[in-house]
């Protein structure tokens, strides 16, 4: 397995996606046109990644185009099913964190469903604080993360 930043292609995410659990992936597709939105990941997020052979397994999405000054926001989190309870997750996040902290931002924020339970103890792990419901969606949080120097 390869730790990787932007390496990967449209066709890498999207090929990524149809390894994920159903659920996960409709539920993006519920709330966003998901063809426009994986474009945007790819063109438009910054994203760490976990390859196996040329295989994408797991990949965090951030949008960090706002400056420093304003929180980097994680789009997406998501490991393949086959590779899932690996610690992917906090090996990506772990590293991402880092580097974030190098490039000088003072947060990070992050929308998760409430019903997520694994995910919102991993994000408190880091540090992450639930901050408020989202106001458009009444079944997702916003969580944020302060980043120390």
């Amino acid at each position: 397995m390869r730790l990787r930043i932007n390496h990967s292609n449209i066709n890498d995410i999207k090929q990524h996606f149809e390894l994920l659990p159903k659920d996960y992936v409709d539920n993006i597709k519920s709330r966003v046109d998901f063809e426009l939105w994986i474009a945007k990941v790819t063109t438009l997020s910054d994203r760490y990644e976990v390859w196996e052979g040329d295989i994408l397994i797991a990949l965090v999405a951030i949008y960090i185009n706002q400056g420093i000054d304003k929180p980097a926001y994680i789009t997406n989190v998501s490991i393949i099913e086959t590779k899932q309870g690996l610690g992917l997750s906090k090996k990506l996040l772990n590293y991402l964190i880092s580097d974030l902290i190098d490039k000088g931002f003072k947060s990070i924020k992050l929308e998760v469903k409430k019903t997520n339970v694994i995910a919102i103890n991993l994000y408190k792990s880091y540090g992450f604080e639930i901050t408020e419901d989202n106001s458009n969606d009444s079944l997702t949080n916003y969580m944020i993360l302060t980043l120390d120097k």
